[in-house]
């Protein structure tokens, strides 16, 4: 299966136990469906496109467990918030500590790591939001599922999301850093999901490379999201976490 719009054919489907909610980070999952991989009891849904199939709805719609049944719910919304802040180099080019052992590039103005992650967390708020809407409405064990690692630099056969073009007289800011304000936004979600007592699930290991950054097979047309590949290393995580 891949994106519902029908919702009487989604009620029709009382087999399928395993929902998987999510913005753009769901199209992974839904190419990789859509291509036959025999998960008939698995359904990934963008849940902006629930009521036309189209419009870019940022309302959770409050009868999801109705229209999509469900004995484990998979969740990732949102998910871009690092690069929203750190993808195009900024008019004052910053750095910041991750952890004692780390350094400040020395070209790069100091940040203080605690106002990197208040504006990340900022920006989280309305995804976190999102994620409790869809939380309330079952009962089923709920997992956060972390988006995409960042890419570790561009090649000529790839593009940015149109939304960034316009802001790239700056270029694109240092892998490291953006590596870095990825790993802030893990541990946001990750206390957040400890704090709510959500399982957290991570990016799939296979698709990293060993400096944590996504491997260039798994790029979707543009490098912030995953494609097909990558979303069915999604789902094959999914498959052998405790609720498969």
């Amino acid at each position: 299966m891949g994106l519902c719009p029908d919702r009487s054919k989604c009620l029709a489907s009382a087999g399928m136990h395993v929902v998987f909610f999510g913005d753009s980070h769901a199209h992974s999952l839904i190419r990789a469906l859509a291509k036959g991989s025999g998960e008939e009891d698995l359904i990934a849904v963008d849940v902006r496109r629930i009521k036309d199939g189209r419009a870019n709805a940022k309302e959770i719609p409050g009868d999801l467990a109705r229209a999509f049944p469900a004995e484990a719910v998979f969740c990732c919304l949102g998910g871009t918030e690092y690069n929203l802040l750190g993808l195009i180099e900024s008019p004052q080019p910053f750095d910041f500590l991750l952890s004692p052992g780390d350094a400040v590039a020395p070209e790069r103005t100091p940040v203080p790591h605690g106002l990197v992650r208040a504006a990340l967390a900022s920006r989280m708020r309305s995804s976190l939001a999102r994620m409790a809407d869809v939380r309330a409405q079952y009962e089923c064990p709920f997992t956060c599922v972390a988006p995409p690692p960042p890419f570790a630099e561009l090649d000529a056969t790839v593009n940015l999301p149109r939304a960034f073009v316009p802001h790239l007289d700056k270029g694109i800011a240092p892998a490291r850093l953006r590596l870095k304000l990825y790993n802030v936004q893990l541990e946001l979600l990750q206390a957040h999901c400890r704090a709510e007592e959500i399982t957290f699930m991570p990016a799939p290991s296979n698709a990293t490379d060993d400096a944590g950054y996504l491997r260039r097979e798994f790029w979707d047309k543009d490098p912030t999201h995953g494609n097909a590949r990558y979303g069915q290393s999604v789902i094959e995580q999914i498959r052998s976490s405790q609720f498969a």
